[in-house]
């Protein structure tokens, strides 16, 4: 390839990669982001298993 070819790839190179590197910051601005969150979600949980139901389950298999 001459040089010419080599500049016009690497001008198109540089254009596409600014233009998808432009595209992914207005994007990841515009979009829109969880601002609260459902309370029961945010219920902490209980740690203890139900010893009964593991036996039950135990004794199945």
């Amino acid at each position: 390839m001459s040089q010419r070819e080599w500049l016009l790839l690497a001008v198109f190179t540089f254009i596409s990669i600014s233009g998808w590197i432009t595209y992914e910051v207005y994007h990841s601005l515009s979009t829109s982001s969880i601002d609260s969150v459902d309370e029961s979600i945010m219920q902490p949980l209980n740690p203890e298993l139900d010893k009964d139901t593991v036996i039950k389950l135990l004794d199945e298999n």
